[in-house]
């Protein structure tokens, strides 16, 4: 499972992903990079998930509920199916290991996303 954070003026948002999804995530973070959205490696979290709260089939639970993001490119993988878990709550973001400076190298990490800072 790959994981995102973005940060932006909105406040923070966290994405995970399935590997079936992990061509149309490369697309979506590399046009995030081509805007100036910086990304580092983060530590991974070892988090055992919670077996009640799973959602046997992701189907099920896009028939009853709508997911809404703030950033338009993430809203367009979700409404098109793709099986992406969201979260807008706090968490620990933890230690950067690193820069990530190719889209495809996010794969099976947990990553943050913030804009470059500017002068002005």
């Amino acid at each position: 499972m790959s994981e995102m954070i973005l940060l932006d003026e909105t406040g923070h948002s966290e994405f995970s992903w399935t590997p079936d999804s992990d061509d149309v995530m490369i697309e979506f973070i590399e046009n995030k990079m081509k805007n100036g959205v910086v990304f580092f490696i983060l530590e991974q979290r070892f988090i055992l998930p919670d077996k009640k709260k799973q959602i046997s089939k992701a189907h099920q639970s896009l028939s009853t509920r709508k997911v809404i993001v703030n950033d338009r490119d993430m809203q367009k993988i979700i409404d098109a199916g793709h099986q992406i878990s969201t979260k807008t709550s706090g968490t620990e973001i933890g230690n950067t290991i690193g820069k990530l400076t190719k889209a495809k190298d996010a794969i099976g990490q947990r990553i943050m996303g913030v804009k470059k800072m500017a002068g002005g």
